[in-house]
């Protein structure tokens, strides 16, 4: 036997002494089933599964099931050739599901194909869209963790809205960490949408993205239990919600096109709590936030601009010069068109910050809005010149001079000030 052989065959036998184990490897241990028509992804936790015919998917954990709602007509909004359609996953006309390995994640991956057409210019004719999706369980607490792909030929993705929203006919309370956060009840009596709070706003930048969110997440709590949704990818990612008047309420991923096309993979992940609530959620985001390397510590904001220290102890103000709704928006109050203007000059908000000088306030944070040409919302970029009627430039230079020492952020539609007195 030549020497270059007998080194293989020992390399061969050096390989397979050092076989790991998923406990060395920090792989779950997670077993891929299938059988009638369900795949089940086991780990020591929790139990996944998938149900091949409608896409629908639930998980055990300890004691509480969470499910997803099934396959729709609403799950892919795709364009080919001008002409938008929807299509649903289900209905791919090639479906091919196998089990899925990294190393450390386990689960299934899922490849779609051969969609059809069903938009008006070509119905029936082939949509030119590809999807592979995989659903995997990660790590010791067994999140289960969703990716999606798009290979785009002819046509291109708009929106994907998967894996599916969570049932809320099961659901006690919703948990959204939009705005200053809301848990919302299951039979909340009155219809509700976390920031379509207009009638009739319906806009897509207003209500649904969640690069605008304070924090990419949002959960569900079952009695003792809860359960939440991290999304890994926020940037053109969105959701779906509905919650009617009584309830139930209804909310999931949607996945946006990046200029017009899907362009990326997009990742979210789930996590299970037997006991928990939103505290628990909070700390499981705070913790993500920190391993994935997005946290930054105040004592580190403070080293890289120390005027953030000035911040410490310091009670805020709001102050605003423009409010003027457009005729025609959403919240335009037609019944009282007064009411849609009002103006509080630059000299007006002056005389508020002397006041609470004169109160013994000496350390201030003020937010300032309404500076725009127009008033608040309206005409960004665009916002200058500030409005005439306010003041214009020279009053907005009179109470920058006079509340803030400093100007730590500008914004087309807010300027954050941080404050000390300077003088009368």
């Amino acid at each position: 036997m030549r020497p270059f052989a007998l080194a293989l065959s020992f390399l061969t036998l050096c390989v397979l002494g050092l076989a790991q184990t998923p406990q060395d490897t920090g792989a779950p241990q997670v077993r891929v089933t299938h059988a009638a028509g369900r795949w089940t992804i086991a780990g020591l936790k929790n139990t996944v599964v998938f149900n091949e015919s409608d896409f629908a998917v639930s998980v055990q954990n300890g004691a509480v099931t969470w499910k997803t709602m099934p396959s729709s007509a609403q799950d892919l909004l795709a364009v080919k050739d001008g002409d938008a359609f929807h299509l649903r996953l289900a209905d791919a006309g090639e479906i091919k599901i196998a089990p899925y390995e990294t190393g450390f994640k386990t689960g299934i991956k899922i490849v779609l194909d051969q969609f059809r057409n069903t938009g008006q210019r070509a119905p029936g004719g082939p949509a030119g869209i590809r999807l592979i999706l995989t659903m995997c369980l990660e790590g010791g607490d067994e999140e289960l963790i969703f990716e999606s792909t798009a290979i785009e030929r002819d046509a291109v993705v708009r929106e994907l809205n998967w894996p599916g929203e969570m049932d809320g006919r099961e659901i006690d309370y919703t948990v959204i960490p939009s705005s200053d956060g809301t848990l919302l009840p299951r039979n909340w009596p009155k219809s509700y949408h976390p920031i379509q709070r207009a009638q009739g706003d319906n806009s897509v930048i207003q209500s649904h993205l969640i690069e605008s969110w304070s924090m990419s997440w949002w959960g569900f709590e079952k009695g003792e239990a809860a359960m939440m949704v991290i999304v890994e990818t926020p940037d053109d990612a969105g959701y779906t919600f509905s919650h009617p008047a009584g309830g139930p309420t209804f909310m999931g991923p949607s996945w946006r096109a990046q200029l017009g096309r899907f362009a990326y993979p997009r990742s979210l992940r789930m996590a299970f709590f037997p006991t928990g609530n939103y505290v628990d959620l909070c700390k499981r985001y705070r913790r993500y936030v920190m391993d994935s390397g997005l946290y930054v510590s105040l004592k580190d904001k403070i080293a890289h601009n120390a005027v953030v220290k000035n911040l410490i102890g310091a009670p805020m103000m709001g102050a605003s010069v423009l409010r003027n709704k457009k005729p025609g928006s959403a919240n335009y109050d037609a019944k009282n068109p007064a009411s849609n203007y009002r103006l509080t000059t630059f000299a007006e908000n002056i005389e508020r910050l002397r006041e609470r000088k004169a109160q013994g306030i000496e350390h201030l944070n003020v937010t300032l809005s309404g500076w725009l040409h127009l008033g608040y919302d309206r005409q960004t970029p665009n916002a200058l010149p500030p409005p005439e009627a306010a003041g214009s430039w020279a009053g907005m230079k009179a109470f920058f001079l006079l509340a803030a020492r400093s100007v730590s952020r500008l914004l087309p539609g807010c300027a954050f000030l941080e404050s000390r007195f300077c003088g009368a």
